[in-house]
């Protein structure tokens, strides 16, 4: 009721009485359902900010290791899911191909023969291998790509000293007992295991 009103009713001798008018669905809309909405407002703000949802990797984070939440965390990551069978046999696929490529050019290693501008002179090119070739390697492509290397230097009658990467000296000495027991003699194809900074250490003299 409004106060002027009633100032005026008791001004003239009016009785009258107030109350009020309240059931359990006033009561629940005006007292239980806003205190729901804030629990339910603040757990989400809760949730949103140690997750990382509120940006700069969300307030509940700070300080914390990303490293140390990775490592709890089971990925079930296998060594199948890096480098698998089928990683394995394109790289062997490789090898092959590269095999068969430089197989068909070996037989076109040939020198050429050209018009002399003295008379009774004959004017010929041949091609002779440079030497030793030193080869190294990363371990990306662990025996694909050192067979583009290895298989044509040692074609055009090069002896080879190859250092695959350190990380991969398993798949290198493989590959290297491979070409040996194709034929290849003693001493053509050299293979050195050692570390990068030996490797550069061993080269920088040179």
């Amino acid at each position: 009721m409004d106060p002027a009103f009633a100032q005026e009713l008791e001004k003239y001798g009016v009785q009258f009485r107030g109350g009020t008018d309240e059931n359990f669905l006033t009561t629940l809309l005006s007292w239980v359902l806003p205190a729901l909405i804030f629990f339910g407002l603040w757990i989400f703000l809760l949730r949103r900010m140690s997750m990382g949802g509120m940006g700069a990797g969300g307030l509940m984070s700070i300080g914390k290791s990303k490293a140390k939440i990775y490592v709890e965390k089971d990925t079930k990551t296998t060594l199948a899911d890096v480098a698998g069978v089928d990683e394995a046999k394109t790289e062997v696929q490789e090898i092959i191909d590269t095999c068969d490529f430089f197989l068909g050019e070996g037989r076109r290693l040939y020198g050429q023969t050209v018009p002399s501008e003295m008379p009774d002179k004959q004017l010929f090119t041949y091609r002779m291998p440079v030497g030793a070739a030193a080869i190294i390697t990363a371990g990306n492509f662990p025996v694909a790509v050192p067979s583009w290397y290895l298989i044509p230097a040692l074609l055009c009658g090069n002896t080879v000293v190859w250092k695959p990467a350190e990380y991969a000296a398993a798949a290198g000495h493989a590959l290297f007992e491979l070409i040996v027991a194709g034929g290849l003699p003693d001493g053509v194809l050299n293979l050195v295991l050692a570390c990068g900074q030996g490797a550069f250490a061993g080269l920088e003299p040179a």
